[in-house]
Parts: structure tokens; sequence; C-alpha cells
């Protein structure tokens, strides 16, 4: 094997198996367990529904060995360690002629670009956990890949759209916005600089036949849905409901907010914050270089490159929430870290080349000093990172989800009703009964998700049993949702135990809920006693050991909303020492979350506890310095509070 084609394999063993040894063991959160779920029995999941993924993900869980969970995962294992192996390939092909020696030397740059870019924290937490943005990534790149050989004469017209108009199919099917947003431009680039052999009709005509023919995945929609799988959400009944579905136009949520109303040049001054933040100093300078040297010498790679990087982060800036919790925000960036590394590969060729020309012979010991030196300390990058984000990319022992869910499902009564207010609560649960048949008799239900009218339609075919109101598949029910949902919550439970967490959606209904476990039932007569409230508290006691010492950020994001919402309910309940105990302990499981400490000082205020206000107070600044949200929660919290004790 050659020096060449060993350097290859190397950008992708060496991120294969590293992430093999760092991927979640089964249930993740969020999004992850519905996707291993619908992966596992081919169901369909939130829109735009993502069918190519899923299709894919059901192949993994074919294989011979692991659970279905942890083989869903490796689907984004290996898709981000290919991925890795294309960023290898795209500086290859960019280094041909910017260095000397040629090939090995602009190899051994290319790999250590491929491993940083590998190790880097948002691309890491991609690659170890069942998600669409790792797919996605090495659909972009693929196409990028292409788009340099086919601008370099290196592959046919036919060949081109014919794989081209594929992948790009295939990746409409998996992520539209990402996948369209990043290689449209690519392609526009393309046209602007080959407009002769672009726009020849045999090559537009192949390439767009080819991706219609990738797009036939979204035919695998109202296929499933026939099939009335458990995970089973959109309208794909007629054209006009699948495009609604699919382009996420149906139904707008009457009380449905929206994520940010920060104007998008802030947003994209956030998203260079974010990248200035995950990326070594020494990257950035080389990717300057590198961009450079490329528009001096290379402008339609130049252009290719940098036109992904740059619409990589407008979609994040115009998409994401921006939020360390929310692990989405590095899907939607993983585009442009790949174009960045890819850059400082370039750049660091460009400065060897500078050594060569620059540094005579007669001290030739100088020049490769310095170039050994700059190739050393791009491993150096990469071998730090890699020692940086592994323990919060390490998920290798996070068991978290599957006992949270598992210890949900085994305490509920017989055919018993459980109302999910997040993700978190709903998908782990979820992914419990479809990939390990447990507790099938447990009614799931997304407490968001009934807000829309063909979530509704599709629950009561499959649940039948339960009580539903004359206008329960009509819009009307969403619009007066609350008390349409607190009705149906209280005939049905009559006949069978309601369970729920708490959520913006059923906070008016604390006063008939008792805990129990980490959820609280539902009654009409209900009244909390002592002995109840003293369960709660062994319960939370015995079970700390869940979160207390996680290093994962979505469980402490999650056990600490659970614990803020324990105060809420004790608060309402006139209970303060309690909520303030449970107001503690939130702070403590999430000391990071900005978010969740805002509440907890306006809790801490209400309760009466200026240790505690004090405390939250000054985490927020430090954590945060300048928090324009702290001033209004003081203010507002006071404000409250004040009112409490004139009418006390």
């Amino acid at each position: 094997m050659t020096i060449k084609r060993t350097l290859l394999w190397l950008s992708f063993l060496i991120p294969l198996g590293i992430y093999m040894f760092t991927s979640a063991p089964g249930i993740f959160w969020e999004d992850s367990a519905a996707f291993q779920a619908a992966a596992y029995e081919l169901g369909i999941v939130h829109n735009p529904s993502f069918p190519s993924y899923v299709l894919l993900a059901h192949l993994f869980t074919l294989l011979p060995f692991g659970t279905p969970q942890w083989l869903v995962n490796l689907c984004s294992v290996f898709c981000a360690a290919l991925s890795a192996l294309m960023v290898f390939l795209i500086a290859v092909r960019l280094l041909r002629g910017n260095t000397n020696p040629e090939s090995r030397l602009g190899h051994v740059i290319a790999l250590a670009c491929a491993l940083g870019f590998a190790f880097v924290y948002g691309v890491w937490v991609q690659a170890i956990r069942a998600e669409v943005y790792a797919f996605n990534l090495l659909i972009v790149l693929f196409l990028v890949w292409l788009a340099m050989k086919y601008a370099a004469t290196e592959i046919s017209e036919n060949r081109f759209a014919t794989l081209a108009g594929i992948a790009f199919g295939v990746g409409l099917s998996n992520h539209y916005l990402i996948l369209g947003a990043v290689v449209v431009p690519v392609l526009a680039v393309l046209f602007v600089f080959n407009r002769t052999r672009f726009l020849h009709w045999r090559v537009l005509v192949r390439f767009a036949a080819f991706t219609v023919l990738g797009l036939a995945f979204y035919l695998y929609l109202p296929i499933r849905e026939a099939a009335n799988p458990v995970f089973n959400w959109g309208d794909f009944s007629s054209i006009g409901a699948a495009l609604k579905s699919i382009l996420r136009l149906d139904e707008t949520l009457p009380i449905a907010q929206l994520t940010t109303t920060t104007p998008l040049v802030l947003r994209l001054f956030s998203t260079l914050a974010e990248l200035w933040r995950s990326i070594p100093l020494m990257i950035w300078a080389l990717a300057f270089v590198g961009f450079v040297s490329l528009a001096l010498r290379e402008k339609l790679f130049a252009s290719i490159v940098g036109a992904m990087t740059f619409f990589a982060i407008v979609v994040t800036a115009y998409a994401a929430e921006f939020s360390r919790y929310n692990l989405d925000l590095y899907g939607y960036l993983m585009p442009a870290y790949s174009g960045i590394f890819i850059a400082s590969a370039v750049g660091a060729a460009s400065v060897v080349r500078f050594a060569y020309a620059h540094i005579q012979v007669d001290r030739r010991v100088l020049r490769t000093a310095v170039v050994t030196a700059l190739v050393l300390a791009m491993f150096g990058k990469a071998a730090y990172l890699a020692a940086t984000n592994y323990a919060d990319a390490n998920k290798r022992d996070l068991c978290t989800p599957d006992e949270f869910a598992t210890g949900i499902l085994e305490t509920l009564e017989p055919k018993a009703i459980f109302l999910a207010g997040e993700d978190n609560s709903f998908s782990p649960l979820l992914c419990k009964q479809v990939v390990d048949n447990l507790r099938r008799d447990v009614a799931v239900v997304s407490a968001g998700a009934l807000l829309r009218s063909d979530y509704r339609t599709k629950m009561q075919a499959r649940l039948g049993c339960f009580w539903y109101p004359a206008n329960w598949n009509n819009r009307s029910f969403a619009e007066n949702f609350q008390s349409n949902l607190s009705e149906w919550i209280s005939r049905n439970s009559q006949n069978y135990q309601v369970a729920m967490t708490l959520s913006q959606w059923t906070s008016q209904l604390i006063p008939n809920l008792k805990p129990v476990g980490f959820y609280y039932t539902y009654s009409d007569s209900g009244q909390l006693t002592q002995s109840e409230a003293a369960a709660s508290v062994l319960f939370y006691r015995d079970n700390a050991w869940l979160w207390s010492n996680s290093l994962d950020i979505t469980t402490r994001e999650h056990f600490g909303r659970l614990l803020y919402n324990l105060s809420v309910f004790y608060s309402k309940h006139h209970q303060l020492a309690l909520a303030a105990k449970y107001n503690r302990d939130a702070a403590n499981a999430d000391p990071s979350n900005v978010e969740l400490l805002l509440g907890c000082l306006k809790m801490a205020i209400l309760a009466k506890q200026p240790e505690d206000q004090s405390r939250f107070t000054a985490a927020i600044e430090q954590l945060d310095p300048g928090n324009e949200r702290l001033e209004q929660v003081l203010k507002s919290a006071l404000a409250i509070a004040q009112d409490n004790n004139h009418g006390t």
C-alpha cells in the first residue's frame, strides 16, 4: 500500500475508531431517540420527515450485532468518518501544485486538516448520536468534491450529471434546508465559471432526471403512512398535504412562539463567535492565508469552498437557535467547519511553498525545520482538539435516557396515558416501546404535537379507546387548546391513569396533579398530602445519580428542567420551603444554563430566599456579563413579590 493510500485510510479509520469508542451506547435524548425508533420500525418522524436518512439508518439496524439503537448511532458514526475522508480528498485536490515535494507532504497536511476537523466538538457531537447532520455533511462534501472534479475536467459531463443529480436529490430528501442552501450556491458558482459545459441541455436534463430519482425517497412517506406505524407524523394523504407537511407549511399553531426575534445581522455575529470559540487561532490564521491563496491562484475553487462556508454560516444564523444546549446548532455549522479546515490546509501549503521559495538551499536545515514545525503544529492542534473536546463529546457511558424512560414506563398503570411535555420525555419513551417492546399498552402522547390536527387524527385512529370531543379533529380544538386539553384529560382520567410531565400547556393543571417519580398523575379531586411530598423528596434524592455527576450537557439540562418544574409545582401549592429546595437542586443540576438560572432567580425572589437570589445573580453575571434579561427578571419578580406582600 502506498503512503498516499495509507494516509487516505487513516483519515477515515482514525475518526471512525474514536467515534465508535465515544458513541452513545443506546438511546440518546431528543430527536435522536425519535430517529432510532423510526429507523427501526420504518416510521415517519417530524417534518420534513428526512426519509433518506431513516431508510439509510434502517439498513444499519439489520446488521447482526449491537442493539438497534446503537446501530442507528453507528450510521452517524460512519457518515461522519466518511466526511473526514471527504475533507481529506478535497484538501488533496486543492493542494496539487502547492507544495514541494507535491504529493507526500500535501497528503500529510491534508491528513492533519481532516483529523483537526473530525475532532471539533460541533462535528464530534453529531457523529456519536442518531441525527441527520452527519449524513447531510457527507452529501455536501461529496457534491463539492464532484464540482471540483467537474470544473477541472477530470470527470465527464454525463458522469457528473448522474452522480451530482442523485446526490442532490438524496440530500434534499434528507435535510433540504441545509443541503439546498449550501449546495445551490456551489452549483451557481460552477455555472458562472463553466457556462458552456454546464448549460449543455444533455447535462441539465440528466442532472434534473437523476435529482428527481433521488427525490423519490419521499414516496416512502405515503407508503409508510398507510401502514400506520407508531412514529407517524405529518399528512401525506394527497400531494398538496404532503407538500405542506414536507415544507412545514401545514397549520399555523395558535400559541406557537418564535424562537428568537434577534435581527439576522446580530445572529450572524453570534454564528461567527461560535465558530471562533470552536477553532484554534492557528487554524483561523492558516484558513485566512488559504482563502487568499486560492483567490489568487484558483478563483473557481476559492469560490466553491467560500460559497459552501459562507452560506452555511448564513443558514445557521437564519435557522438555528443559539444555545450551547441546542446540539442542532452545530449540525448547521458542520459545512462551515469543513470549509475552514480545508482552507487551513491550503494555507499551510502556501506557507510551505513560501519557505521553499525564499529560504535558500544552503539553509536547507532551516527550511526543513520550518516545514516540519508547521506540520507538527497542525497535528498538535488536531490532538489538542481531541483532548479538549473528549469529555464533552464522549457518550459511551450515557445510559441516562434509557434509565429515565424505563423508570417511567415500568411504574405506570396498565393502559395509562402519558402526556409528554417535551422531546426528552416523549422520544425516549416511545423509542423504548417501539424498539424494546416495553409497555406497549401505555399511550405516550406529545402534548405539543396535539396542537396539530394531523397528529390528533392519527392518534385517534391508533388509540380509539379514549374519549375524544366532537371538535378533536378540527382546528377549533387548537384555538382554545389549554381548556380543551384539560377537558380531554379530565374525562379520560375517569377510566385511565393520566400522567404527565409539566409543560406550558399543562401548568394550569398543577392543583390537580400529584408527584410520582419523574412525572405527575392527574386527579379531579386531588389534594397534595405531606406524605406524597415526602415521597417525592426521597425519590429525587435516591435518583440524583442520574444527573449529579453527568458530563452530558443535555442530561443536565433535562433534569435541571424537571427539578425547576418541581419548584414551580410546590410554589403553586404554597410549600415555599420545598419550592426553594428544588430550585437550588435545579441550579446545582445545570449550573451553566443561563436561561435556567434566570428562572431559578425569579423563583428565589418569589420564595423569599435572598441568599439564593444573590447566588443566582452572581452566577448569571459570571456566565453572561451584561445579560439584558437579568435586570428585567429582577424588576418583574420583585414587583410580583411586592404585590404578593401587599395582598397578604
